[in-house]
């Protein structure tokens, strides 16, 4: 399993940042990247990642490709894979990857979360928290369903969907020690200033943290 350690609340999910002329100082004046997932058809996927890559690394930030395990393990060299219920078993992904690769899985319910535990999966994705337009058919399960997943896996936990400044304190607020933080994608991408409003964000995680410890 890899040593992965989420100190930063704030992870995007989302490659748009990595496109634009001005990420590099982005990534850096904000210091809060932390994981990207890209899904694309493959004669895209494959050069663009190897951009990404250069820039993630750069700044010591981890690249996770979304679902794609050939494209990490072969062509890309990315730091690691997400996967859903429905994609490749982790014990597969973790065969095929080897031990020093980042594997994260969505779970929904406190059964997905133990068996992503016993698995060897380096953290879970927990969601939706809530309702949002960036993905069809997402299934909400509340705050009381990531208490749920929290309680039933030893594993770091991030907080997936509907989460922006407006209620990412009361996410942090739910008491689970191993809920290190949210994924985000609109709550970021649909503002006119990325680099300020993932400050705020940030800000809201700090104090919702704080004033549940």
């Amino acid at each position: 399993m890899a040593r992965l350690e989420l100190k930063r609340p704030v992870h995007l999910a989302s490659a748009r940042f990595l496109s634009w002329p001005s990420a590099d100082s982005n990534i850096q004046s904000t210091n809060l990247l932390k994981l990207v997932y890209v899904s694309k058809s493959d004669t895209l996927l494959i050069p663009d990642n190897h951009v990404h890559l250069e820039v993630c690394r750069s700044h010591g930030v981890p690249l996770l490709i979304n679902d794609r395990v050939d494209v990490v393990a072969l062509a890309c060299d990315a730091d690691g894979v997400h996967v859903g219920q429905s994609d490749m078993p982790v014990r597969v992904v973790r065969a095929l990857l080897g031990p020093d690769k980042i594997i994260d899985v969505s779970c929904q319910t406190p059964e997905q979360a133990h068996r992503a535990w016993t698995d060897g999966t380096d953290y879970i994705g927990c969601g939706g928290v809530y309702p949002t337009n960036t993905k069809a058919n997402n299934r909400t399960i509340e705050l009381d369903g990531l208490k749920a997943v929290c309680s039933a896996s030893k594993l770091p936990v991030v907080a997936i969907s509907g989460i922006g400044p407006s209620n990412a304190g009361a996410v942090m607020e739910t008491g689970a020690p191993n809920l290190k933080g949210v994924a985000v994608v609109s709550a970021l991408f649909d503002r006119e200033c990325i680099v300020e409003e993932a400050r705020k964000l940030c800000a809201t995680l700090e104090k919702g943290k704080t004033s549940n410890s």
